[in-house]
C-alpha cells in the first residue's frame, strides 16, 4: 500500500504554480466555494449539530460559526444565538 501525500497551499495560488511546484498532484478546492462533496470539508459548511466544546448541551451549524461564537463569552446574546441546546440521543 503506497503513501499517500497531501500539500496544502494557499488560495492565491495559480494553477500554474502548483503544476509546476506538484506535478501531476490532484489538485482539490476545500474552500466554501468548492464543489461537492469537497466543499464539506470547508469550515464555513453548515453541518448543523455540532457539539460546542466546552458549552454542555450547545451545537453550532458550521466549526466556524462555533470557532467565532467560542470567542465571545458563553453568556453573550450572540453566542446564545448561535448556538442551540442539542437534541437528545436517540
Amino acid at each position: 500500500m503506497s503513501a499517500v501525500r497531501i500539500h496544502l497551499a494557499g488560495r492565491r495560488r495559480s494553477a500554474a504554480s502548483l503544476a509546476r511546484e506538484f506535478p501531476g498532484a490532484v489538485v482539490i478546492d476545500v474552500t466554501s466555494r468548492a464543489e461537492q462533496p469537497w466543499v464539506r470539508l470547508s469550515p464555513f459548511y453548515p453541518h448543523g449539530d455540532i457539539p460546542v466544546p466546552g458549552g454542555p448541551g450547545l451545537t453550532g451549524q458550521s466549526l466556524e460559526g462555533i470557532c467565532q461564537a467560542r470567542r465571545r463569552r458563553p453568556d453573550d446574546a450572540a453566542f446564545a444565538r448561535g448556538s442551540r441546546p442539542a437534541s437528545p440521543a436517540g
